[in-house]
């Protein structure tokens, strides 16, 4: 639609002015996607779709085998590789323009290594 491509040349001119790569159609079509009816199933990919991984759990597999059409053993399940290749793109495109924020994880009887407390070249600590 016509804000749909007035929201992705907006954010692009934010690129440009930063001196980012601009983001392609591909990749806010894939942005789109994950953020709505597909997050499921490109989910599960990641999370279930080492389908011989013995660390997998066995409810990931077989939800991974329903979404993603690996019920039947003769035929491969679509892993989306192309479709999570181009997201992730998108994502490290648009994270340029974020701003970095507090996050609070829990945590229980840990040490967090130095690097966490130090600022890094863009001015981020807490990430590790």
């Amino acid at each position: 639609t016509k804000d749909f491509m007035q929201a992705l040349m907006m954010k692009n001119s934010v690129l440009k002015t930063m001196g980012e790569t601009q983001l392609i159609m591909e990749e806010v079509l894939a942005l789109r996607l994950y953020t709505g009816p597909l997050f499921e199933k490109y989910n599960i990919v990641n999370r279930g779709g080492a389908l011989d991984g013995e660390k997998t759990p066995d409810f990931m597999k077989k939800r991974f085998r329903e979404l993603c059409g690996g019920n039947d053993v003769s035929k491969c399940p679509n892993r989306y590789c192309t479709t999570n290749f181009v997201l992730t793109s998108g994502i490290v495109k648009t994270s340029k323009m974020t701003k970095s924020e507090t996050v609070w994880r829990g945590i229980s009887g840990g040490r967090l290594p130095m690097q966490f407390w130090k600022e890094d070249g863009t001015g981020v600590r807490g990430g590790v």
